[in-house]
């Protein structure tokens, strides 16, 4: 038995979750880099978004008034990458539970995936990519269209890269339900011969 089809804490197997982070992190890098693409045509810099991410950090605050440098800096530009790339992991694996609860027998439709990683790109945009605007005090410049796109890249790459990782074996273990055996009709009419 091979390490991704023995059973994890939760006795499902390893491979399904490694495939959820897997594509959480595919659909990260594909929002940064449009992120990185659109901001830099827009004149704040090809290294604006991830040292906006950041500013999440105390640290990393630009001075009053002032917005994230354009240009890769050491510590900011790595740090709003990881943070990104970490962030980006973890909501891949909640939208992997998502779907193992509620479209196990769907996972592997690549256009349900993606109509499903849009719907759960609205939320996350909502929750997180909002709140955290917040946190970082950018509302004027991530509190944008160009943001919201973003996270709705994610979340169709995610779904689909999801659906393109989902094998048929995933599909025969994958489920939060116990397992339901069809009801078998006990038939208590003696045949012919036994008569």
């Amino acid at each position: 038995m091979s390490w991704a089809d023995q059973p994890g804490l939760d006795d499902r197997p390893k491979g399904w979750w490694v495939k959820a982070g897997l594509a959480g992190l595919i659909g990260g890098v594909a929002m940064m880099l449009f992120l990185m693409a659109a901001y830099a045509a827009g004149g704040l810099g090809f290294w604006f978004p991830p040292n906006g991410m950041a500013t999440v950090i105390p640290a990393f605050q630009p001075a009053p008034g002032q917005l994230p440098a354009p240009d890769f800096m050491m510590g900011p530009s790595l740090t709003g990458l990881l943070i990104h790339a970490v962030t980006s992991v973890i909501l891949g694996l909640v939208f992997g539970a998502i779907v193992e609860g509620f479209m196990a027998d769907q996972a592997r439709s690549w256009p349900r995936q993606a109509a499903a990683g849009f719907v759960y790109a609205i939320f996350v945009w909502m929750f997180l990519g909002y709140g955290g605007i917040y946190l970082a005090g950018l509302q004027a410049v991530f509190g944008t269209a160009t943001f919201f796109i973003g996270h709705l890249v994610f979340g169709v790459v995610l779904g689909v890269s999801l659906a393109l990782l989902t094998s048929k074996s995933d599909l025969l273990t994958v489920t939060f339900a116990p397992e339901e055996k069809p009801a078998v009709a006990h038939d208590n009419r003696r045949s012919g011969s036994e008569r």
